[in-house]
């Protein structure tokens, strides 16, 4: 289906706000997130730029992407962009209306059907967002590094991941390159999962909670969850031509060696055990002496120190980022649990954005539901599944999503 002209005129308008409120108003977003604009690169931070490496991570969901990416900052002293900040930074309308045609909702909702649409365009406001972070990530990074910038995300088309690459090379990149992260099925559906649980536990809340509460009640457990994750990895583009210059990385191990690959697939290499000084930066080579004499555990407990970082930070933004009273209140006494419960609507809500090819029933349920195609490269419509999935009213939703943050259950 394609976009009416009401709906592109809606959309035009919504941008127009967007932009003027962005302009008009400062946010938590650009307070502690350097986001670049291409069109404004002055000749210093372009000779900055051209003499950074750009790595590229990608991966799908709940792979090791943002551990990847914190590892090379952490242990090798590199610049990390997690690709989904602006999923957890909200109050930036410029960014709300990136996501909202990433995930073909708000006034986007009728592209969800539009193919070409969806393929070629509805990933560029949100890339053109991580590029700009990755540039301030340069401008950010300190001489220390060697202007070493690593970005971190699950690009699923080929088509957004060739857009990244060659917004990062418009604005003056000499060196860009993709990893790819790869696991083995099962060990990836079971970390998926205690991921997505761990989220519910600790927003006292449950996936089949958060699950039925988007739309989703045939989510009951293990099973079904996987189900949706097969249906989900349906859409994920394999590395092709496009994509090069690209390394594939496997991190089903989870242990040691999978950072010695990423070491060994970005060429790094350690200095002596002796030579301490040094700790975290890398050398004109390309080398680093992060590790050291490091056990992985205590590796993995630096690593996980940027993410708790990372983490506060998102806490610290939700105190002013809602006007909600009791948000505010949970965001004051408990901020963990009001992340976690953002954290599992955030998941959840990209799982829903994956089933754009169904149609609706007048009483809101599926009209079709095969199994999920195994095929890997489009979104034509040829895709369904056995989960039923339930159409929500964009009014009751946001009400029940507001008791859902405040409660953890959805009510109206």
């Amino acid at each position: 289906m394609r976009m009416s002209n009401n709906t592109m005129d809606t959309t035009n308008n919504t941008n127009a706000n967007a932009n003027a409120n962005a302009n008009a108003n400062a946010n938590n977003d650009t307070n502690f997130h350097n986001c670049i604009d291409i069109d404004t690169i002055d000749d210093d931070l372009k000779k900055k730029i051209a003499s950074t490496t750009f790595v590229y991570i990608v991966a799908l969901a709940g792979v090791g992407k943002t551990f990847a990416g914190d590892y090379l900052e952490a242990v090798r002293g590199w610049k990390h962009i997690d690709g989904d900040i602006p999923f957890k930074q909200s109050s930036n309308p410029q960014w709300l209306d990136a996501r909202q045609q990433l995930m073909r909702k708000g006034p986007y909702a009728e592209c969800a059907c539009d193919a070409e649409w969806v393929r070629q365009e509805s990933f560029k406001a949100y890339t053109d967002i991580m590029v700009g972070l990755t540039l301030g990530g340069c401008a950010d990074a300190s001489s220390s590094n060697n202007h070493k910038v690593v970005l971190t995300h699950a690009s699923y088309t080929v088509e957004q991941r060739k857009y990244c690459k060659e917004q990062l090379v418009r604005a003056g990149a000499k060196k860009v390159e993709t990893i790819f992260l790869h696991c083995e099925f099962d060990a990836h559906m079971e970390t998926v999962w205690k991921r997505t649980k761990r989220w519910a536990d600790q927003g006292e809340t449950t996936v089949e909670e958060v699950m039925a509460g988007i739309g989703l009640p045939g989510i009951q457990n293990f099973e079904s969850f996987v189900e949706v994750q097969k249906y989900m990895m349906s859409f994920w583009d394999d590395p092709e031509e496009k994509d090069n210059p690209y390394t594939t990385v496997d991190v089903t191990a989870k242990d040691v060696t999978v950072l010695d690959s990423l070491d060994a697939a970005l060429g790094i290499v350690d200095y002596d055990d002796n030579d301490g000084e040094n700790d975290g930066e890398n050398n004109n080579n390309n080398s680093g002496s992060g590790r050291k004499n490091l056990s992985y555990p205590e590796l993995v407990q630096k690593i996980q120190k940027v993410d708790e970082l990372r983490d506060q930070a998102w806490f610290d933004a939700l105190n002013t980022a809602t006007e909600d009273e009791d948000e505010q209140e949970l965001a004051r006494k408990e901020p963990r649990k009001l992340a976690a419960r953002r954290t599992s609507l955030i998941q959840a809500d990209k799982i829903l954005s994956n089933f754009r090819d169904f149609d609706f029933d007048v009483d809101g349920s599926s009209s079709t539901s095969p199994s999920p195609s195994s095929s890997s490269s489009s979104s034509s419509g040829s895709r369904r599944m056995s989960v039923p999935v339930v159409a929500l009213s964009a009014s009751s939703n946001g009400r029940r999503r507001a008791s859902f943050i405040a409660t953890g259950k959805f009510t109206e």
